[in-house]
């Protein structure tokens, strides 16, 4: 199977990097660090959303400054690509789960369970799967 793009969306250089190197652990290599919503969407119009036959994964963070919500652009991505991109929505407050899912997300992933890395491979490996 071919690897997807997964690119990771936050405006904290640590947390992409902290992300990077998880996703590395559970053997994912063709990732993208991109530090804003704005990025993203620029990134996508100017590439396809479909890397060889396997959608594009984004991992996008909730608030990053300046600029829109994380679920503020999800919902564009979603009325550009449709279901061309999977997007895993982020945040260190759950309380913002359903605003993701209400954008489109396919999933939501809590910044706590990051350190679970078991966890944070199932998410993305049921995503890849799909």
């Amino acid at each position: 199977m071919t690897e997807p793009k997964i690119y990771i969306v936050d405006d904290l250089e640590v947390v992409r990097k902290g992300i990077k190197k998880s996703l590395n652990l559970i053997g994912y290599h063709n990732l993208e660090e991109v530090t804003s919503g704005e990025e993203i969407l620029d990134l996508l119009r100017n590439n396809s959303p479909v890397n060889n036959g396997c959608s594009d994964i984004i991992i996008m963070d909730t608030q990053m400054f300046p600029g829109k919500y994380g679920y503020d652009i999800c919902s564009e991505i979603r009325q550009l690509y449709g279901s061309n991109v999977k997007i895993v929505g982020m945040s260190s407050d759950e309380v913002y789960e359903s605003k993701w899912l209400e954008a489109g997300a396919d999933y939501f992933f809590p910044k706590s369970g990051l350190c679970e890395l078991k966890s944070f491979r199932d998410t993305i490996d049921s995503i890849v799967s799909k």
